[in-house]
């Protein structure tokens, strides 16, 4: 008879489920999509990361840019914040981003080495 040795079975994958108010649409279909490479409001340049805010606005680290854009719910630029520096309110590579409970808005800025 033949001994065969058995490895402890993988995780199980974690299962999102959506709030079932919410329409996600199918997953890999796009509801939204928003913005161009380049340097001007609503533009881009290697962003890094995306928030959502209470509201539905989109708040983006756009990293190559050095700054930081809110669009609301359908993708209209409201705001643009920061500029390349070491002092508050300027970053260096900002690339990740959250919003707290309190719709605050967080920045890892990279290269200045600071959230």
């Amino acid at each position: 008879s033949s001994s065969s040795s058995s490895s402890p079975a993988a995780p199980a994958p974690a299962v999102v489920r959506p709030p079932p108010t919410k329409d996600y649409g199918r997953v890999g279909v796009p509801k939204l999509a928003f913005g161009s490479k380049g340097s001007k409001n609503g533009q881009f340049d290697d962003p890094g990361g995306v928030a959502v805010d209470s509201t539905g606005r989109f708040i983006i680290a756009d990293n190559t840019n050095q700054r930081v854009q809110i669009f609301d719910d359908k993708g209209k630029h409201v705001k643009t914040f920061g500029s390349y520096g070491t002092t508050n309110g300027k970053f260096s590579n900002p690339w990740g981003i959250a919003v707290d409970s309190a719709d605050n808005i967080l920045v890892a800025d990279s290269d200045n080495h600071r959230f």
